[in-house]
């Protein structure tokens, strides 16, 4: 009679243990690296939720102080004086704490992007870092026009985030588009805007119409006790809006302040060599339209000079002086150029 043999029990466990063991396997590196990298955006997410946080509760004590200090002392409630006691070191500690969230955002967010950018291009989260990034982008944007009025500089650091769209080929952040269009349309003063200007209106109250000026563009004449702000027009020039400083309040503008002005940029040197023996007596836009130029000038080039081996010619008005040589160097000159 065959005996029955039997594993014992705790054996046979192991045995399926290590059947089903070896029959899976681990996640794999590339498995390990794609969770931490939307662990960190989660990270990124809840510290970014917590700056947020610390904004808003900012805002509110600054807000509540100004409204505090707009009341009249003697008309002050008890809890108000209190308060008013209490808020300007609460906002002391609450901008403490907006600056470390706000470093602790950037720091991450500088950590997540060059993984995602590199790494992740184009999983959801890189998406959702690159929003984020943006929106940032903007809030930083707002601060240098309103501190500075350097508008230039706020484009650069928006155009700077909207790179990163289009180095992975995403569709550009609509809202960072907008935001774009609009800094670079109150970079210049318009007419349209210049015209809603009103006497007597506030600073503030023309920084909403007209823009902030850029802060090398606000002058103060202490003895006739007047502020002038220029804002610069896109067609050249600049126009003019005076304060008051007794009242912080218009009393005058002029649109046409500053006339545009024949600035010389860099000197344009478009330089090529021709086999020629003789030109003489040629117009400037003769040579224009005769020579083959590789690096286009702009429009308004007024003069040429030519040099012919080791002479050099020079032009009388626009009409070149005769030389003869089998080379030359044509050279466009910009200074009549704005």
């Amino acid at each position: 009679m065959k005996r029955s043999r039997f594993l014992p029990y705790g054996i046979a466990i192991l045995v399926v243990f290590g059947l089903v063991s070896g029959c899976s396997r681990g996640p794999s590196e590339e498995e390990l690296a794609q969770a931490a990298f939307e662990e960190q955006l989660a990270t990124l997410q809840q510290q970014y939720d917590a700056l947020q946080q610390a904004r808003e509760d900012l805002a509110a004590s600054e807000a509540t102080l100004a409204e505090i200090e707009a009341i009249r002392e003697r008309d002050r409630t008890e809890e108000q004086k209190a308060e008013l006691e209490a808020l300007p070191a609460a906002i002391v500690e609450q901008g403490t704490a907006r600056d470390a969230a706000y470093d602790a955002v950037q720091a991450t967010l500088a950590d997540f992007l060059n993984i995602a950018l590199n790494d992740f291009p184009e999983h959801p989260a890189t998406l959702q870092g690159l929003n984020l990034y943006s929106d940032e982008a903007m809030l930083i944007a707002d601060e240098t026009v309103l501190k500075a009025g350097d508008y230039k500089k706020a484009l650069n650091q928006l155009d700077a985030a909207n790179s990163y769209y289009d180095s992975i080929d995403l569709p550009p952040y609509q809202p960072l588009v907008d935001k774009m269009a609009e800094l670079d349309d109150m970079r210049f003063i318009t007419k349209e805007r210049f015209d809603l200007v009103k006497k007597n209106m506030t600073m503030d109250e023309v920084k909403e119409v007209a823009g902030v000026p850029y802060y090398q563009n606000i002058q103060v004449d202490e003895k006739r006790k007047v502020e002038s702000w220029l804002y610069r027009k896109r067609e050249g020039g600049a126009a003019a809006i005076y304060f008051k400083t007794t009242n912080n309040k218009v009393y005058s503008k002029n649109f046409e302040a500053v006339k545009p002005k024949v600035v010389a940029e860099e000197r344009i040197a478009v330089s090529f060599r021709l086999s020629v023996f003789r030109i003489e007596n040629r117009s400037a836009d003769w040579l224009k339209s005769n020579i083959s130029v590789t690096t286009s000038a702009r429009e308004g080039a007024c003069s040429f000079s030519a040099t012919l081996g080791n002479s050099v010619e020079r032009t009388v008005g626009q009409r070149l002086i005769t030389q003869t040589a089998r080379s030359f160097i044509v050279r466009v000159d910009a200074s009549n150029r704005r």
